[in-house]
């Protein structure tokens, strides 16, 4: 097995075991694997037109060495699924799953992987959901965000939904990078904005992996797309930003019921907003003085010990500049 590989391996192990967040070596190592995976010469399987899938072969992988690793890799981080009866183990990176057939590592000769088609909760109402913020006040709460909302250099919209950031600036293709769990909200941005239907990502952000060595200008994350993050990913944030970016998140504030689940009917989960700082989000907090707590949950839940937090109606605005 390659050294990266191996690296891989045993550090999201690691990381499984201690049910923490990743450390930014572990993320730049899976963020590799990720360029591995999409550098490979994938060939659709046409003798299974009912399970749509691709494969791509150890002989043509590239580099050679690493194939052996990556099949360990699929087979000791990935989740049992059933197909027919029998049992497979798949592994999501991004928009993909991956599998092998079972033989022994030395013997397997392919690896297949399938874009993944499972619901998301936001699917149901994604036809209306714009509709269900024409109201005069969500329009003038809509105008003052964005205009507050950076939008230099490279870009990644997390949540971007149905599109309300390119609804309301001028952005370029090139510099979008917009990611999303619901398929069939970002149908409704592809039909509003058909020239980012490429710029797009069907991925939450907990599964999302940018190829290697790929960083943001700005990070942006409106009307409270944190919120449906699982915080041990936040700390992920940092990773993605470069010299110079900024991050603009929102999130609910404390006691906050959407109004989109108030407004659809549906009760759409999320992480609430904690009223104090309680052990269990994160636990170090707890200790702390009400003045200290906030600054450590910066560091902790968000890693920017430097972040203004301030509140805007039923919202709370992280900013961050990395200087």
């Amino acid at each position: 097995m390659s050294a990266f590989l191996s690296s891989l391996l045993l550090s999201l192990v690691s990381a499984e075991q201690r049910t923490t967040a990743m450390t930014e070596t572990e993320f730049k190592t899976a963020c590799r694997l990720r360029s591995l995976l999409d550098q490979q010469a994938w060939t659709f399987a046409r003798t299974m037109p009912d399970n749509p899938h691709e494969y791509a072969l150890r002989k043509r992988w590239c580099p050679p060495d690493t194939f052996d690793g990556t099949v360990n890799v699929i087979r000791q981080l990935g989740s049992v699924e059933k197909f027919r009866g029998s049992p497979y183990t798949v592994l999501q990176i991004n928009e993909h799953i991956y599998w092998t057939m079972g033989a022994p590592v030395r013997s397997t000769i392919l690896i297949n992987r399938k874009r993944v088609s499972a619901p998301a909760a936001y699917d149901p109402i994604a036809k209306i959901y714009d509709d269900l913020f024409q109201d005069a006040e969500s329009l003038q709460e809509n105008r003052k965000i964005l205009d507050r909302v950076p939008v230099a250099g490279q870009i990644l919209d997390i949540g971007c939904g149905t599109g309300l950031l390119l609804d309301g600036k001028s952005i370029q293709p090139e510099n979008y990078y917009g990611i999303d769990p619901s398929r069939a909200m970002l149908e409704q941005l592809h039909a509003k904005h058909p020239r980012f239907r490429v710029r797009t990502l069907n991925v939450a952000f907990e599964s999302y992996f940018p190829r290697a060595r790929q960083k943001f200008d700005s990070i942006i994350a409106l009307f409270g797309s944190l919120n449906y993050i699982h915080p041990s990913a936040w700390n992920r944030l940092p990773f993605l930003l470069r010299p110079g970016g900024t991050l603009f998140l929102m999130m609910f504030k404390p006691d906050y019921y959407p109004k989109t689940n108030k407004r659809s009917g549906r009760d759409i989960p999320f992480f609430p907003t904690p009223t104090s700082w309680p052990g269990s989000w994160p636990p170090a907090v707890a200790k702390d003085r009400p003045e200290t707590a906030t600054r450590r949950w910066r560091r902790v839940v968000l890693g920017f010990p430097q972040a203004d937090i301030e509140p805007f109606n039923d919202y709370r605005i992280v900013r961050y500049e990395n200087l």
